[in-house]
Parts: C-alpha cells; structure tokens; sequence
C-alpha cells in the first residue's frame, strides 16, 4: 500500500524530520560489533543454521514503510534501507547472534558443501508484526522455532513481541527497531545456549520419540 499523495509526503516530513530534504539516507539494522555488546557467550559453542527470516509482504520493501494511522502506511521515498527489509533483518538477525553466542551461523555455500554436523539448531523466524511509528514506537511480533534435532526431535516454538518507543526523526526510528532485532536475538541465543525457554517468553515444547 504506497500512499504518495502530497498531504502525506508534507506529514511525513513534519513527523519525521520537521524539515524538507530531497537527499535520499540509507539505513541498516545491523548494529556495529565491539566487545561492550559481546555477551554470555557459552563454554560449549552451540552450531546453528538460520533456515528462514521472513518479514511482512506489506513492508519487505527497500524504501522505510511507516504506519500513518491504524490502516494506512507510507512510503519514506527518500528514506532507504540498504537492501530489502527481508535481507537486512536476516543480516542483522545473524549478526546479533553471532555477538551473544560467539559464534555466526552456518550459511550458504557451507550447509549445501558440508555433511551437517550432528545436533545442530535449526531456526527459523515469522516476524508478523513489523511495525515503524514515526515518534512514537518500533516493534516487532515474531514467531521463532528452534529445532534441536536430536532424536528426540525436540523443538521449542516462542512468540517475541517486542517494543521501544521513539523520539521524533528516522534515525531514532530506526535505532529503536536495531533495539528490538537485538533483544529478539537475544532470546534466541538463550535458547541456544541452554536449551530451554527464555524467562517470560511465551513457549511451546515439541517433543516425539520416533528417532
């Protein structure tokens, strides 16, 4: 849904911005790695795969979509991702984890070349709610699944929802949505790390005996 007319580009600029400006800014999720957001990385490195990132079709566009009222959104035409939102939260997703577990996932040529290590996690992640609210909120709704596949064919499936409020402009927009990739991958390296459900976090086990 591309809402372009005049009035919304001119509201867009007074929620966003308070100024115009022609010039086209890129954005990412990805936040820079250092050692301050290094953290709980295990003794025993668990080996993982992210199978799937999916985002919401109505946003899993390159220009910043943002929510204008309860059933409209709006394209930021001079506001960017640097990639797909799809291919930047699976980018930033990874990243994070990798910080919180000390090591990144298997990917690409790897999984299809290599015989894949016994137990490894698998994880796949639906976010359904992908939602920028110009000063007001970033958040995010997700349903992830970690497999353990081991022969009990353990999985846990959790539903995230995750929400930081947020000062007027794209920039704080954005650093509140890295906010909420970061918590959200944090929940998941937990998991990972201790096989068992974060605190507070909504889960479900699936367990069979069948190897």
């Amino acid at each position: 849904m591309k809402l372009l007319a005049l009035s919304n580009i001119a509201l867009a600029s007074i929620l966003l911005t308070g100024c115009a400006s022609q010039s086209t800014a890129y954005y990412t999720l990805s936040v820079p790695q250092s050692a301050d957001n290094k953290t709980n990385a295990a003794s025993a490195t668990p080996t993982y795969i992210v199978t799937q990132v999916k985002v919401p079709a109505a946003v899993d566009d390159i220009p910043l979509i943002v929510r204008q009222s309860n059933d409209q959104l709006m394209v930021l035409t001079n506001d960017k991702w640097t990639a797909p939102l799809g291919e930047i939260t699976t980018g930033a997703l990874s990243q994070a984890l990798t910080q919180f577990v000390g090591m990144p996932p298997i990917q690409g040529v790897m999984i299809q070349s290599l015989p894949r290590p016994a137990n490894t996690f698998e994880i796949t992640v639906d976010i359904q709610q992908f939602e920028l609210e110009p000063a007001k909120k970033a958040a995010i709704g997700a349903v992830w699944r970690v497999s353990f596949n081991d022969k009990a064919k353990r999985a846990l499936t959790c539903y995230s929802l995750l929400s930081t409020p947020a000062a007027p402009g794209v920039v704080p927009l954005v650093a509140a949505q890295q906010k909420n990739v970061i918590a959200l991958a944090e929940q998941i390296a937990f998991v990972l790390q201790n096989q068992k459900a974060p605190v507070g976090i909504n889960c479900q086990k699936v367990a069979s005996s069948n190897p």
